[in-house]
């Protein structure tokens, strides 16, 4: 427990922080295998693939996107990002139209049904959520929810979107032997 900066000296207090954020990164790793299954848990009770939950989630977060963006984030092939949300637009789940301004464009939103399906389909982890920080204080959430954003848009300039897929390009698997 930090005593106050002038009490301690700066080798104590960079023991203390890196031993501090080893058990951030620790908690962190455990909350990613956590969300890995609540995202099997999802891809079940919506009947959807990794990568069309990836767009629903994307969707739900940001709002209506190109097309291309949704195929970029799954690093399927243009042909397959389309199929992709040709499906979940069958599914209800999405909406898609052509741009008014430039019809080259294809932009996609998620539906209010696929929100609800969607939310519906989160309530456990929602409540595990409001569970885990019932005790905290709302200054206390509002900060953690502050870091962990700021972690994530750290982290983003490190992660690499997929490179699509050529279109003729033979699957992996084809290369197992």
């Amino acid at each position: 427990m930090l005593l106050g900066h002038n009490l301690m000296s700066d080798d104590a207090l960079d023991v203390e922080r890196t031993a501090a954020l080893s058990q951030i990164s620790a908690a962190l790793a455990t909350l990613e295998l956590a969300a890995i299954r609540h995202r099997h848990r999802l891809r079940q009770a919506l009947n959807v693939g990794d990568e069309e939950l990836s767009a629903l989630l994307y969707l739900a977060g940001r709002g209506p996107v190109e097309q291309r963006t949704l195929g970029a984030l799954s690093g399927l092939s243009r042909s397959g990002a389309g199929a992709m949300i040709q499906r979940l637009e069958d599914q209800g789940h999405v909406r898609r139209w052509t741009d008014a301004q430039d019809r080259r464009l294809r932009l996609a939103e998620l539906t209010p049904a696929g929100r609800a399906a969607l939310d519906q389909a989160s309530a456990g982890w929602h409540t595990a959520i409001a569970t885990a920080l019932a005790p905290q204080p709302i200054d206390t959430i509002e900060a953690f929810a502050t870091a962990l954003a700021e972690i994530a848009t750290a982290a983003e300039p490190t992660l690499t979107l997929a490179e699509p897929v050529p279109e003729g390009a033979d699957p992996i698997w084809r290369r197992w032997a």
